[in-house]
């Protein structure tokens, strides 16, 4: 089956309402959208993707060239928050530090009220620098 050829969100999001096509799609960068954000004449302070720049050392690799690392190493955001593998960690990738946040909480029934360390990042602003104060580091019930 041939699908679509989709341009933009809007049209893939339109087209995955109607089931035409899978809602998994709307998880791939198009080539145009990496390429567009490599070019960005500015540098943000702070960048939020979904899948870690790197995968994970406990994680078998399934992408030898990580598109998330082409827009890291483009933009050099001083901080870069993401998701994806529920796991917090801190690291460095050239010279943007990179912040994965963990799940906020299990659905496991008898911890689900648990909030988990690592799910969220806390920042500040001084009006002209973004500074990066913890991560949430406590397990908390609600």
């Amino acid at each position: 089956m041939k699908l679509p050829r989709v341009e933009t969100w809007p049209e893939m999001v339109s087209l995955t309402e109607t089931n035409k096509i899978s809602r998994s799609r709307l998880t791939y960068y198009k080539e145009f959208e990496v390429e567009r954000l490599k070019a960005l004449d500015f540098t943000p302070d702070l960048l939020l993707l979904h899948d870690w720049p790197v995968t994970p050392l406990n994680v078998r690799q399934s992408c030898p060239r990580r598109p998330e690392a082409e827009i890291v190493e483009a933009l050099h955001p001083p901080f870069v928050c993401c998701g994806h593998h529920h796991t917090a960690d801190d690291f460095m990738l050239g010279q943007s530090r990179i912040l994965p946040l963990n799940i906020i909480s299990t659905k496991d029934l008898i911890h689900r009220h648990i909030i988990n360390p690592g799910w969220c990042a806390l920042f500040g602003w001084d009006g002209s620098t973004l500074a990066f104060l913890q991560t949430w580091s406590e397990n908390k019930s609600p």
